[in-house]
């Protein structure tokens, strides 16, 4: 299984390769063709259907992304059963959308599978950011002063990242869409056995 790591921050991210995303997205556009949207703010619209890790049609996907979060878990050794998607969507977007600076509160992990190629990337930005602006700043040219790291993700990469963290895209000069799914990722089972931190996820 192919991924990348990045240690950006505080905290780091992974990328998984999707060896046989051609096919795999191939199908997926076909089926977004006909899928229902709904047009959100800033030009972005997202899938009426929030859930598409349920839809048979994504299975395929989803069995693979499932794959990724078990080696994610256990690449960090979680104290918990296993990890699985809550909730899932597809975001669409053109040259003039962007999708403004959030979070995604209530879930754990948070993953971006870029269906498209990737002409807008994903910007994430440091929780250390009060740091940078109140504190003693030392020049140094390395990832250390950076409070913003460019995505660089293309078709067929999933990108795992904590909830909390903030991103964002901005408009880009591009043709076409720019298609993603994003999801949100919870603890499954016991999480935390035998500590006083112990409790039940369904």
């Amino acid at each position: 299984m192919n991924k990348k790591v990045a240690q950006i921050f505080p905290t780091t991210m992974v990328c998984y390769e999707n060896q046989n995303y051609l096919d795999m997205n191939t199908k997926l556009i076909k089926v977004l063709k006909s899928s229902e949207f709904y047009e959100g703010k800033y030009g972005l619209s997202q899938t009426s259907d929030n859930h598409l890790h349920k839809d048979p049609d994504y299975k395929e996907l989803f069995d693979w992304i499932q794959g990724c979060l078990d080696d994610y878990k256990q690449m960090f050794n979680y104290a918990c059963d296993g990890l699985a998607p809550t909730i899932s969507w597809v975001n669409k977007s053109t040259c003039e959308s962007e999708h403004r600076e959030h979070t995604h509160p209530n879930s754990f992990l948070s993953g971006i599978y870029y269906i498209t190629e990737n002409p807008s990337p994903t910007y994430f930005e440091s929780p250390n950011t009060e740091a940078f602006r109140n504190g003693i700043v030392v020049m140094s040219n390395t990832p250390l002063e950076q409070n913003v790291w460019t995505c660089p993700a293309g078709a067929g990469d999933l990108v795992i990242f904590p909830s909390w963290l903030n991103h964002w895209t901005e408009p880009q000069d591009f043709e076409g869409e720019r298609m993603t799914l994003s999801f949100n990722i919870m603890p499954t089972g016991v999480v935390n056995k035998q500590t006083l931190m112990e409790c039940q996820y369904s």
